[in-house]
């Protein structure tokens, strides 16, 4: 028996983890996280980790607001497309 954890599994349990986070935070403070990871990025101060949290939180905005304006929900597909865009050439500069 080992005690040796595959990345893969530790990822997924990971952005499970984070998810069910966002998914509970009252909307304010969902709001604050957004805007804070969104600045960190928007500095330069990003890494892989840092926007794929960008992306689950934009979904799960999304999700909240999509039932009661889909104008804002589609800004936030659009600002979700860009963070995804940088993700793509964060990992072609690895």
């Amino acid at each position: 028996m080992t005690n040796v954890i595959s990345i893969s599994n530790f990822k997924e349990k990971e952005e499970k983890s984070l998810k069910n986070y966002l998914n509970i935070l009252p909307f304010n403070e969902l709001i604050i996280e957004s805007t804070q990871t969104l600045k960190t990025i928007k500095n330069g101060d990003s890494d892989s980790a840092l926007i794929s949290k960008a992306i689950f939180l934009l979904e799960e905005l999304n999700k909240r607001i999509e039932c009661s304006s889909a104008e804002y929900s589609n800004s936030l597909n659009r600002i979700r497309e860009k963070v995804k865009t940088k993700i793509n050439d964060l990992n072609q500069q690895f």
